[in-house]
């Protein structure tokens, strides 16, 4: 089976992965081509054999890797060959289109706006777009700072996760609402209730209005259930900060795939303009798309 089935199939079959479930491909290339499992270690362009302990056999190894390469033949890579760390993750600040990559002079790379370069129509926002071009070099830099700041500092993951503040006051006036209401329910259930017994209202006339408030009282405390609660914001910060510590160790060491990998699990997009860019991390709450 190819990566994507091979994802689906994990998931399916209930196994995790270490970051949660299986829900790129790249999770699956990542470990059929990790070495660590073989005993080795790579750190930057070196590799330390019989490092540690393997947990698979060479036999096994090799047998994944002439599978992959038989594959790789037949079917071609799904990775697209020259595609940069920061494809598909870049969008424009000012028009809200796409970023490319492409070269100039075929030296220099640079990162531009779809709706500046024209080179995809399709690709475009805008007519007038002025965003000006980024070098790869630079723009991928000020990712990487913002990804070992994350990783090694704590004040600024904190500083982070204030931002996260409306989305709490916003589950806080839900949550308000829904308990006024299920109180208003159970208010006029017991007027119901008084009124037949008063004989005011036929038994028939209760029983169908008694049953509507109460089908939408059982879906008042589903809707109850199912908003964060703290012990929930606990277990999201306690699973970034696990996700961070892999990343810290990783990220080094990790090719281009398993970075755009890393990527992928900490950010939903990157919101490039002419002087910064502002990053959309996957552990807080979205922010608003870039627009026109």
């Amino acid at each position: 089976m190819g990566t994507d089935r091979i994802a689906t199939f994990m998931n399916s079959s209930g196994y995790k992965y270490k970051t949660g479930n299986w829900s790129y491909t790249s999770s699956v290339t990542s470990v059929l081509s990790n070495i660590v499992y073989l005993g080795h270690i790579k750190f930057k362009a070196m590799v330390i054999e019989n490092a540690h302990d393997p947990i698979i056999t060479k036999e096994l190894w090799d047998q994944v890797k002439s599978t992959r390469e038989e594959r790789h033949k037949k079917f071609g890579s799904s990775f697209k060959r020259g595609e940069m760390l920061l494809s598909g993750f870049l969008r424009c600040g000012v028009c809200g289109s796409r970023f490319y990559s492409h070269s100039v002079n075929k030296i220099t790379q640079y990162y531009s706006c779809y709706s500046v370069g024209k080179s995809s129509p399709k690709m475009s926002k805008s007519t007038n777009c002025k965003a000006k071009r980024w070098r790869v070099e630079i723009l991928e830099a000020m990712v990487d700072y913002e990804i070992r700041l994350l990783c090694f500092d704590n004040s600024y993951f904190d500083k982070l996760l204030k931002t996260s503040k409306p989305r709490n006051k916003s589950v806080d006036s839900n949550k308000k609402y829904i308990d006024t209401r299920i109180i208003e329910i159970d208010k006029q259930i017991n007027k119901l209730m008084d009124l037949y017994q008063s004989d005011t209202i036929p038994m028939d006339v209760v029983s169908s209005r008694i049953d509507t408030l109460h089908q939408e009282k059982l879906l008042l405390v589903d809707q109850l259930k199912s908003l964060p609660t703290e012990n929930d914001e606990d277990n999201l910060t306690d699973g970034v900060a696990e996700l961070l510590s892999n990343t810290s160790t990783l990220w080094d060491m990790a090719d281009l795939e398993q970075k755009r990998f890393l990527l992928s699990a900490l950010i939903r997009q990157i919101v490039v303009f002419d002087d910064h860019i502002e990053i959309d991390w996957t552990f807080l709450p979205e922010r608003e798309k870039a627009t026109d």
